[in-house]
């Protein structure tokens, strides 16, 4: 199998031949047409599956499936638990016990949208780590987001994940964000806070020991979409001490903010250069 990556082309449409991905694949079937085996060890744009039905539950046969890069992020996740003595646990170990931990929102038909009220949290409101919100978003109005959409209603502390397009971006609702809800193309998250920590879920979802999984686990050919069993069965890889957690993701948070600041001052330095020269 392979993961074709690029077919030559860039994000905006133009032709980049050099990133084109399907000859090195042709490539390798080739050899491997005429050898048994490939020439290097396995990569994802081309690998081999020795066995289609083994832990295969539900009969998939498309290349992320079998990505060797799962594979490997699954090694990974046991060695460094095995290593630091820290614990793995699906997501569903770790939800609040009470209520709905995971719910998903909607886009009721005769909702309307003021300029005023609760954020409606779409799918471009949610960034790794943060939500974003533009004053000239669409609210929605309260009677939705009290009785319609009540179930899917943002607290403090509640992980956004988004499940569908731009899946796998996680964000966590910060204290004194005002009354919020969200579409059906997020769901909210809320976890046992006396075994893991919001801010901490929130660093490994959108941590590389994560998109691997998301990769494997969504479905769909010309939209993706993450369901709730995949959801729940995410490996979560967390120390049991909360200070550790606490520490862990105020690292994370204190290098994105460095960073933004230095895009900030590039951006400045940027915006005072001259047009032209001469």
């Amino acid at each position: 199998m392979a993961i074709c990556g690029n077919v030559g082309h860039s994000d905006s449409g133009k032709e980049r031949p050099l990133l084109n991905e399907l000859p090195h694949i042709l490539e390798a079937f080739r050899y491997f047409e005429e050898h048994g085996h490939l020439a290097s060890a396995p990569l994802a744009n081309t690998f081999l599956v020795p066995d289609l039905l083994s832990k295969n539950p539900t009969i998939r046969l498309d290349a992320q499936y079998f990505d060797p890069r799962y594979f490997a992020t699954m090694d990974t996740l046991d060695k460094v638990a095995k290593a630091k003595g820290w614990k793995i646990e699906p997501l569903s170990k770790l939800l609040q016990k009470n209520g709905k931990p995971i719910a998903g929102g909607a886009t009721p038909k005769g909702a309307f949208y003021p300029d005023e009220g609760p954020k409606f949290i779409r799918v471009q409101n949610v960034r790794p780590y943060r939500l974003e919100w533009n004053p000239d978003d669409p609210c929605i109005d309260t009677k939705t987001h009290v009785k319609l959409l009540k179930r899917s209603q943002l607290h403090k502390g509640d992980v956004v994940l988004t499940i569908t397009g731009t899946y796998g971006i996680a964000a966590v609702v910060p204290f004194g964000f005002g009354e919020a809800n969200i579409n059906q193309h997020s769901v909210r998250i809320r976890v046992n806070q006396d075994d893991i920590l919001p801010d901490y879920l929130c660093a490994f979802l959108n941590s590389d020991l994560c998109r691997p999984q998301f990769d494997r686990a969504v479905t769909g050919s010309s939209r993706f979409a993450l369901d709730y069993p995949a959801i729940r069965n995410l490996r979560i890889l967390y120390p049991a001490d909360k200070e550790e957690q606490q520490k862990i993701a105020e690292k994370i948070m204190g290098l994105l903010a460095e960073s933004a600041e230095l895009q900030g001052q590039a951006d400045a330095i940027s915006g005072s250069l001259p047009k032209t020269l001469g």
